[in-house]
């Protein structure tokens, strides 16, 4: 009985079969991104100061109360279109992410708010080394049913220090709603969000409100930039500690001079360095 005998040319077909396979069974599944945080997304406007806890020596208030309102029409226009999409976000974290193929990872549950129940996709991309995209697609089963509808999509940072999202009206009307902003510098502790109204049937359409935080600022560490218009901008800004701010805004007071409250909210006037620094 002979000995079958290979060519050399076999062996290296075998080889090379056998390497490929070790190679394929030693892949692994991709890290996925990290979620940016919740406040990428959203302005905790009851940060601002309030009456809560507050009771001024004097009745005049009227500088803190007219930024207070400023404040209050934004918290409107956000908390009505927004509270659904929010809580759907905020239950992704609770959630493991399922890699899809081709750099994507999705994170798939079900959310509950106030009566009804929704079902959320919320799919992450690899875009390049430093981003990815992040798309939210909810979708409601029962009374006024809808599926897949993508909320709202963003590009994100890896390093989680910059997000840039377009949030939609809602599921029913898909059209532009809000364009939102977000930076943090996670050394220094500073952060900044801005939300720009991108919706023609919105009385604040075109304008923006901004909040920043900057622990290194001794005297006013947080502030609001509101704008309407070209000409209409108001300026607050405040101590997060003691509830003293100050507010600035030439259509109202028809002067470009900072108006003060103290730290229980009452009128008072600024210091010369207030009124003339920016």
């Amino acid at each position: 009985m002979k000995m079958k005998i290979f060519k050399p040319v076999s062996y290296v077909i075998i080889l090379a079969i056998g390497l490929a396979m070790t190679f394929t069974s030693c892949e692994k599944t991709p890290e996925a991104m990290d979620l940016p945080p919740k406040e990428s997304l959203s302005i905790d406007l009851n940060i601002f100061p309030s009456k809560t806890d507050k009771k001024a020596a004097s009745e005049i208030e009227l500088n803190w109360f007219y930024s207070a309102a400023q404040v209050f029409v934004w918290n409107g226009v956000l908390a009505l279109n927004m509270v659904i999409p929010l809580a759907a976000y905020a239950e992704a974290f609770n959630h493991v992410p399922v890699y899809q193929e081709d750099n994507t990872w999705e994170w798939s549950y079900s959310v509950t708010s106030g009566v009804e129940t929704y079902e959320a996709s919320l799919i992450g991309e690899r875009l390049n080394n430093k981003e990815f995209s992040m798309k939210m697609y909810v979708s409601k089963s029962g009374v006024n049913p809808f599926e897949d509808v993508l909320w709202f999509s963003g590009v994100v940072r890896y390093d989680l220090t910059a997000a840039s999202w377009k949030m939609n009206m809602d599921p029913y009307n898909t059209r532009p709603f809000m364009d939102i902003d977000y930076h943090k510098d996670f050394e220094a502790g500073t952060a900044d969000i801005k939300y720009t109204s991108t919706d023609p049937q919105s009385n604040v359409y075109g304008g923006f409100i901004e909040y920043g935080i900057d622990p290194a600022l001794v005297d006013y560490d947080a502030h609001y930039t509101i704008q309407r218009s070209d000409t209409d901008l108001t300026e607050i800004k405040w101590n997060t500690t003691t509830a003293a701010g100050r507010v600035r805004d030439e259509v109202h007071y028809l002067d470009s001079d900072w108006h003060c409250w103290d730290t229980l909210l009452a009128d008072v006037a600024c210091t010369e360095d207030e009124s003339n620094s920016f």
